[in-house]
């Protein structure tokens, strides 16, 4: 897992870092910067569902780590505002597949020293062979 987030991909774009992983189940999370926002401590929803689909992914990867893992389709919704120091994503997979899976993530805000569910996302992915 270390491997794979030290590749160049948008998550050094956005400066995100790994909190916490293990087998289906990975935690990202980006701290405030005035960039990646659209007013004094909001996240722009871009950045919101960039961190979600990294989480939701790399989860799916964690069950699959010998295969390339791409995504098929993908939602996300937002349940209130991204106002705040640090955005938290915590992936996992739902179901696990041989070729398909089946991931998610909740993408918490910290305000006030407190966490707020401010989206959720539903992933499908598929694991194929490594290309060499």
């Amino acid at each position: 897992m270390r491997k794979m987030m030290a590749r160049p991909h948008i998550r050094v774009l956005f400066g995100m870092d790994m909190v916490d992983y293990q087998v289906g189940k990975v935690t990202l999370g980006i701290d405030h910067r005035p960039e990646l926002g659209h007013a004094p401590g909001w996240f722009q929803g871009t950045v919101t569902s960039a961190l979600a689909e990294c989480a939701a992914a790399l989860s799916g990867v964690t069950v699959a780590v010998d295969k390339d893992t791409m995504t098929l389709q993908q939602s996300i919704y937002f349940t209130g505002p991204a106002r705040g120091t640090r955005l938290i994503a915590e992936g996992r997979v739902v179901t696990q597949g041989r070729r398909i899976s089946t991931t998610a993530a909740d993408i918490f805000v910290l305000r006030d020293d407190e966490r707020h569910l401010c989206a959720t996302m539903t992933m499908t992915v598929i694991h194929t062979e490594l290309k060499r």
